[in-house]
Formats: C-alpha cells, sequence, structure tokens
C-alpha cells in the first residue's frame, strides 16, 4: 500500500460502508502490509454481525452515527493510547 501518510498515523476512524473499500477491507490491508493501527469504526448500520466484524478486526469501539462527539473522542483517546503503548 503506497501511502506515505499512514506511517504517521495513530489511530484510523473509518466508516464501514466506504465507496470503493470498505473500512473493513482497508482495515485488512493496512494489517496485511504490516500496519496495525488501532480503529475506530462508525456506520449508520449498526447491528451484531457489524459489531462482531469490528471486534473481530480489532477495533478500538464501534460507534453508530450520527455520534456524539464526546462518544468518539473518548474512541479517539483509546485509540491513540493503544497506539502509543506499542510504542513504549
Amino acid at each position: 500500500m503506497d501511502a506515505p501518510f499512514i506511517d504517521r498515523a495513530a489511530c484510523l476512524v473509518v466508516d464501514i460502508f466506504m465507496p470503493g473499500l470498505s473500512g473493513f477491507e482497508l482495515s485488512a490491508l493496512l494489517r496485511a502490509a504490516g500496519r496495525n493501527i488501532p480503529t475506530v469504526y462508525i456506520s449508520a448500520h449498526h447491528d451484531s454481525v457489524n459489531v462482531q466484524k469490528a471486534e473481530d478486526a480489532g477495533g478500538i469501539a464501534f460507534l453508530h452515527k450520527p455520534c456524539e462527539s464526546d462518544l468518539l473522542r473518548e474512541a479517539i483517546d483509546k485509540a491513540v493510547a493503544s497506539y502509543e503503548s506499542l510504542w513504549r
């Protein structure tokens, strides 16, 4: 995957139904390339199947859109802390 900025990312926030690649597909590609970036998944389609997929993909959180800013901030903080703990 040729995306030099991705090496600087401490977390990703992805919609599971993005055009082109889904959020799950993007995460899988990054993991296959050795880039394990903590991910927060979001979607307007909140069901047990997608929540389970997010957990199986190692997601930090799965938020239902529209999500409250406090919940999103908490999820991002948790993801960044998870990332930072990998490099200590």
